[in-house]
């Protein structure tokens, strides 16, 4: 307690005032600032160290208050194509029919004797995707029968692993011993010379 009322009678009255003014001040003057450090921000260049001739790629908001694209690229090829892709997909849609009746319909017109070599290559169509079926069934079947044997293989490969790895650390914590005692025996030799 009497350290604590000894530093006070040291601080001088005078010290602490000037420190609360000086802190007033500081914190007046920052909060009251000059008047062009907040126009600075309603500014077009956000750089004004580089002249706006120099500026080529404008302000845009993206990243770092620019357009996220390279204003060297020219992307009016590719806005083209995009264009004609567009245009492609909306005749197909026209063209296509909806009722799966009409088309035929309309296919049997177009062409009569090719309907029936149509259906004939629908048959067969049909026949290959079955035979496909099967034969995918089967290198399945076979793929998995292989992948049964290799994880077994493995894991005994693991097992035999792991044994050979106990027989090491075993020899090796024997050595260890060993030598441990013989350290041992040395240093109890020497003490008893």
């Amino acid at each position: 307690m009497n350290n604590a009322i000894s530093f006070i009678k040291r601080l001088n009255f005078v010290r602490v005032l000037t420190v609360f003014f000086a802190g007033i001040i500081l914190f007046v003057s920052t909060a009251c600032g000059s008047p062009t450090v907040q126009a600075k921000g309603l500014d077009n260049n956000p750089r004004p160290e580089v002249p706006k001739e120099a500026v080529t790629n404008t302000y845009k908001g993206g990243m770092n208050d620019f357009s996220d694209v390279d204003p060297r690229f020219d992307t009016s090829a590719a806005n083209k194509k995009a264009d004609r892709l567009i245009e492609s997909a909306e005749h197909n849609l026209t063209a296509r029919t909806g009722n799966p009746a009409e088309a035929i319909k309309r296919a049997a017109n177009d062409a009569p004797d090719s309907a029936k070599e149509a259906g004939k290559n629908v048959n067969q169509a049909a026949g290959n995707v079955a035979d496909k079926a099967a034969d995918s069934a089967k290198d399945f079947a076979e793929g998995t029968r292989r992948g049964v044997e290799n994880i077994k293989q493995n894991t005994q490969d693991a097992a035999k692993d792991v044994a050979k790895s106990a027989d090491k650390a075993k020899y090796r914590a024997g050595e260890a011993a060993d030598n441990t005692k013989q350290g041992l025996d040395k240093v109890f030799n020497k003490d008893m010379d």
